[in-house]
């Protein structure tokens, strides 16, 4: 399995954590990581979008573009889908977790898990990290 090299910034504490679950896990579940984009890339894929990422999300990023985690799939930046007709116009959709949507709030920056039955709110990348990826892992 390929681990990128992990990043000193705020999320380096829940990488660590979800890379050290992976590892442990490597027998029993999809476990796919993607080389870091790079800044310039993130940069011109926001001026192409008129979009600011959330800062965590660019901290992610800059581990990992586009990975699976299990049954979780958090996209590479240029798959990343702006103005779904089936989502509210200021969800961008960023990955997939289950049968749900995940994405980010291009006016608040707020991480939501959107489905037709159920949204789900987060207060930052890290909560959702926390609360979704890390606590999956560790049920196994």
């Amino acid at each position: 399995m390929f681990i990128p090299e992990i990043p000193e910034n705020s999320l380096t504490a829940e990488i660590t954590e979800i890379v050290g679950l992976c590892w442990k896990l490597e027998n029993d579940y999809e476990f796919n990581f993607a080389p870091p984009v790079t800044e310039s890339k993130i940069s011109k894929w926001e001026q192409n979008h008129d979009i600011c990422l959330p800062e965590q999300v660019m901290e992610w990023l800059g581990f990992t573009n586009g990975c699976t985690i299990g049954y979780d799939r958090i996209f590479p930046l240029e798959r990343f889908i702006v103005g779904h007709e089936q989502l509210p116009n200021d969800l961008v959709i960023i990955g997939v977790t289950h049968d749900e949507s995940l994405c980010f709030s291009r006016n608040s920056g707020e991480i939501v898990r959107y489905s037709l039955r159920e949204t789900r709110r987060y207060n930052d990348f890290r909560d959702f990290l926390n609360s979704t990826l890390i606590r999956s892992l560790k049920k196994g």
